[in-house]
């Protein structure tokens, strides 16, 4: 089973694989395996899975709704970064252990909602200079269990045993 990125960071470019590829494949393989995750980038820190974006790749390969669809699994991380904010742009993945960690040494930090990208974020300072901390939470990921239901795919998890145990409530 093919594991694909259908659109770059970027809707305007060509991912490395596309609808030509996939209507090339359908015939001959059980799934896709859609990489909907890992939008953001030390250089341009953000959401892991902005929604609208998550939506794209799927149509991207396959904008009808119909069979097509139902070989496409889109998906659903259970991990988060640590972005180190410029001047010192870096990031940390962070699973399970980290993120419980990050918020036992950051008690102050807050965490915010953001509608656009359906995601949460938390935004501290350590000695290291600012940090934005954006993980995973029920919300987020019934946000996407409903936009795959909505598209007619289904999911594939990035990868179990990262997230909360909570996660699996919801599937």
């Amino acid at each position: 089973m093919p594991y694909v990125n259908a659109l770059p960071f970027s809707s305007n470019k060509r991912g490395t694989f596309d609808k030509n590829d996939f209507e090339l494949l359908f015939p001959v393989l059980d799934g896709f395996s859609l990489m909907t995750y890992d939008y953001s980038s030390p250089g341009r820190p953000g959401p892991n899975a902005p929604i609208a974006w998550v939506n794209d790749c799927v149509l991207a390969l396959s904008p009808e709704a119909g069979k097509q669809r139902s070989k496409i699994m889109m998906g659903l991380n259970f991990y988060g970064f640590d972005y180190s904010l410029p001047p010192n742009a870096s990031h940390m993945y962070v699973t399970l252990s980290r993120y419980l960690e990050l918020l036992e040494k950051n008690k102050d930090g807050k965490l915010t909602w953001e509608k656009t990208s359906a995601e949460h974020l938390m935004k501290f300072s350590s000695a290291g200079g600012d940090h934005m901390l954006l993980f995973v939470f029920l919300q987020s990921i019934q946000a996407r269990l409903d936009l795959a239901r909505d598209l007619g795919v289904s999911i594939a998890i990035w990868e179990i045993g990262q997230g909360l145990d909570y996660f699996y409530d919801l599937l």
